[in-house]
């Protein structure tokens, strides 16, 4: 799926990590998959989330739904 560029910065370096990617601190949501599409951060993005979704592909849709 195609992602939306950055509504808050306009890079379009958008990916979907697992979040123990996003935050592997955080085991709040273990053991339960959870997946958030970002801004990406490294890649000169702002670091945006869309919000954190039980997979990959609901939290891509969440993102693209963004304006």
């Amino acid at each position: 799926m195609n992602l939306k560029p950055c509504p808050f910065c306009g890079k379009a370096e958008i990916i979907v990590l697992d979040i123990s990617e996003v935050d592997p601190d955080d085991d709040r949501w273990e053991p339960d998959p959870c997946y958030a599409a970002v801004c990406d951060y490294n890649a000169g993005g702002c670091g945006a989330t869309g919000g954190f979704r039980p997979t990959d592909l609901e939290a891509a849709e969440a993102w693209n739904r963004r304006t």
